[in-house]
């Protein structure tokens, strides 16, 4: 099924994705003292559902993707060591290891 930006080059929608992801991951970074984390996600949940509609499916998942490992590593998880990655939220989706 043919979308509106689905005629766009596949290498540009990666670019797409993951400019659209960074960017409200660094304005969310800013508010970090004021945003709770469940608003964050939220907001990152919309950017994903957005790039959804217009776009293939693997860029898509590239930003699912991506989304959730900044959510759970970068922006409220500050403890990061060489391979042992400590989460901060019981939320997380890698709360198994």
């Amino acid at each position: 099924m043919k979308t509106t930006l689905s005629h766009i080059k596949l290498e540009n929608q990666y670019l797409i994705c993951v400019v659209s992801v960074g960017m409200i991951t660094s304005l969310c970074l800013f508010t970090r003292e004021f945003l709770d984390h469940k608003v964050v996600a939220y907001i990152l949940l919309m950017v994903v559902s957005l790039l959804a509609m217009f776009l293939d499916i693997l860029p898509v998942l590239l930003s699912a993707v991506l989304s959730a490992l900044i959510l759970n590593f970068s922006l409220y998880n500050l403890i990061i060591l060489f391979i042992f990655i400590v989460p901060k939220t019981p939320y997380c989706c890698f709360c198994f290891l």
